[in-house]
This record gives structure tokens, C-alpha cells and sequence, in this order.
């Protein structure tokens, strides 16, 4: 498998990481800095969860 990196500006998702592999799919990955504090990251984590980020 090769995995191949490309940085992109996206305001609409600026922590987001966008997985793409051809004929299997796309996942988006909600990435957390950690230094966020856990009051902030426990409502994004759990929107992610839901599918609602």
C-alpha cells in the first residue's frame, strides 16, 4: 500500500484529515491538538462519534 500526503488549506475543516483510497472509500478523521482542554474536546469528540462534525 502506498499512502501519499498532501497538505491543503481547508477553512471548513481545518483539523480534519482526509483518508482516500480508491475503490474502497474516504474516511474523514477529526484531529484533536493536545493541548485542547477536555471540556472543549469532549463535545467534538462526541460529534465525530455521532456523525455530526
Amino acid at each position: 500500500m502506498v499512502v501519499r500526503l498532501r497538505g491543503t488549506v481547508a477553512a471548513s475543516a481545518p483539523h480534519t484529515i482526509v483518508l482516500l483510497a480508491p475503490g474502497r472509500g474516504r474516511w474523514d478523521l477529526l484531529v484533536v491538538p493536545p493541548d485542547t482542554s477536555e471540556e472543549a474536546a469532549e463535545p467534538l469528540m462526541a460529534a465525530a462519534a455521532s456523525g455530526h462534525v
